[in-house]
């Protein structure tokens, strides 16, 4: 039995906050480690317990959060933030591979209210989400999704830590400046992905409205 998509993420988001901290801690010695004293980098390794305690929490608090909550981060947006919420409106027109003529003899009036549409589309994703493109395209969304909620919560966390121990405030603005980067682009990715995933699940749908096909490409 396969793991939870969840679960396939998690080595991902491991690798995703321990190469924030290998880079908070590069950046904070990177007196010495331009010096070439490697060895004395590490004497003070303690100074990065903090940001190391910080993100062991932010990686506890990823998990205590809805996938409401981050969608709203993600597409901010209070109400109806989820991808799907769009799906017939918007998602599903502007993609060459759904069938809309298909998806709409299949249900009926295909629904126009944010809410509406995102209770059908999910209707319809349940119904497909064994299929290889659907998976991928649902994981890649969880997983950048997540990475942009860990993202948003390493800027207050580890954008103070910088403050308190870099070489200098230079130092920390820049840094700084980088983690809101990070969201920025997490963010960015993580949308791309909900569009894929709610477009793909729709044309997989239609494409079986209409008996066998070829796989429909995620």
């Amino acid at each position: 039995m396969s793991l939870p998509l969840k679960d396939q993420n998690a080595l991902r988001l491991y690798a995703v906050v321990a190469a924030n901290l290998v880079a908070f801690f590069a950046l904070q010695r990177s007196g010495a480690l331009a010096a070439g004293d490697w060895l004395g980098a590490f004497d003070d390794w303690q100074s990065a317990a903090p940001a190391a305690l910080g993100l062991i929490f932010i990686g506890i608090l990823n998990a205590q959060v809805d996938a409401l909550t981050k969608a709203r981060l993600i597409y901010l947006r209070i109400n109806d933030p989820l991808p799907g919420a769009e799906a017939f409106t918007r998602w599903g027109p502007g993609d060459e591979r759904v069938d809309m003529s298909a998806l709409a003899a299949k249900f009926s009036a295909l629904p126009i209210t944010a809410a509406d549409q995102n209770r059908l589309w999910y209707r319809i994703f349940k119904s497909v989400e064994s299929d290889a493109g659907v998976e991928h395209a649902h994981r890649e969304y969880l997983f950048t999704r997540d990475y942009a909620f860990l993202a948003a919560l390493m800027i207050p966390i580890l954008g103070l830590s910088a403050l308190f121990s870099f070489p200098s405030a230079g130092h920390a603005a820049l840094y700084s400046a980088a983690l809101v980067g990070q969201l920025i682009l997490s963010a960015r990715a993580a949308r791309h992905h909900g569009r894929r995933l709610v477009c793909t699940a729709l044309a997989v749908a239609g494409a079986r409205t209409e008996g066998p096909r070829a796989a429909v490409p995620a």
